[in-house]
């Protein structure tokens, strides 16, 4: 981490991404709480999630071939951002298809480039290294979002999404900023010991 430069940035931005992670768990509650939606109209946000989870991994695995894993993280990024606006913003049910739908996307932006990015850091020699990190560090911070989320609903889901925006504003901002493209860097900055 003291060497490379560019993958510790890109674990600080993961970092404050992954307190984008507060409102995830809250988004089909506060539907459940706030108008009373019915199990059917619950099982048709989970659809829509699927489809945009679908979706988006077909045209991020084409989008990584040809623009870069760095791309498809910015842009699961913006939609999260947008789709944790959304239900801070406008809390309304008929906007809730669209939070899930931008949700599935943000969702398949990080499955298909989350790992593939670390990996384009590293020689092959170092990836075990690489991916422990990057996993160790997901895995602290996605163990205290939720803790942070449940400590916030207390004040309002307009609070837990509000945060949740935020930290999806700052941590694309970070990424976009302080990690360059790792495939136009290249590897192999830390010689193996």
């Amino acid at each position: 981490i003291r060497h490379d430069h560019n993958f510790r940035n890109f674990l600080l931005a993961r970092m404050v991404l992954g307190l984008g992670g507060i409102g995830s768990g809250f988004i089909t509650i506060a539907a459940l709480q706030r108008w009373q939606v019915g199990d059917a109209t619950v099982a048709q946000y989970n659809f829509v999630l699927v489809i945009g989870q679908a979706l988006g991994s077909l045209a991020f695995g084409f989008l990584a071939d040809h623009i870069g894993h760095k791309f498809n993280f910015l842009f699961g990024i913006l939609t999260g951002f947008v789709a944790y606006l959304i239900a801070w913003l406008i809390p309304d049910p008929q906007w809730y298809p669209l939070v899930f739908f931008l949700q599935g996307l943000s969702g398949s932006a990080f499955i298909v480039s989350g790992m593939m990015l670390v990996l384009e850091f590293c020689v092959p020699e170092r990836r075990p290294t690489y991916i422990g990190l990057a996993n160790t560090i997901s895995g602290i911070v996605g163990f205290i979002a939720p803790m942070l989320g449940t400590a916030l609903v207390g004040l309002g889901y307009g609070w837990v999404f509000a945060s949740s925006a935020c930290a999806y504003l700052l941590g694309g901002l970070l990424l976009l900023i302080w990690v360059r493209e790792p495939r136009r860097v290249g590897v192999g900055v830390v010689p193996l010991a």
